[in-house]
């Protein structure tokens, strides 16, 4: 892993995503969808290093750059800003939402009309959970924070 470490550390330091045009980025993205179909899947937190370490090391260098930039792109747009929101109280959306992804997973399967890509289900799942979760964790965040608060200035007296 001290691979993606030293790369990381080199496009820091030679600015590669602010070099990065949008022909190049589009190349990239090619290159990085047909590195992906090569090499499978991949989840290194559970040590799946798809078909190949020599395939794994630059899909995955690609895969982090592409989200970079992409990212970068969309830093001050609508939907850039909606993410950061949700990204602020991502903690909490994960520590709570196992029960809501359950509930949504147990509803959307009895339903009588049929979607036959798992993928359309996956965003349709992930996105009503977060919809509920948000309004849910941004409570929750202000309840601990008051906790908190108020544990910090008991222990004062």
């Amino acid at each position: 892993m001290s691979v993606f470490i030293l790369v990381g550390s080199f496009i820091g330091e030679t600015k590669l995503l602010d070099r990065l045009c949008f022909p190049a980025f589009l190349l990239s993205a090619i290159i990085y969808g047909v590195l992906t179909l090569l090499c499978g899947g991949i989840n290194l937190s559970v040590r799946v290093y798809g078909s190949s370490l020599f395939l794994l090391i630059p899909t995955a260098i690609l895969g982090c750059l592409l989200l970079m930039k992409f990212s970068s792109i969309i830093d001050k747009t609508f939907i850039g800003i909606v993410l950061q929101k949700i990204g602020i109280h991502s903690l909490s959306i994960f520590s709570l939402h196992i029960p809501v992804l359950g509930f949504w997973q147990h509803l959307l399967s009895s339903v009588p009309f049929v979607m036959h890509s798992p993928y359309i289900i996956g965003v349709l799942i992930v996105s009503l959970t977060i919809v509920v979760m948000y309004p849910i964790a941004v409570i929750w965040d202000k309840l601990y924070k008051k906790l908190m608060l108020d544990l910090h200035i008991s222990n004062r007296h």
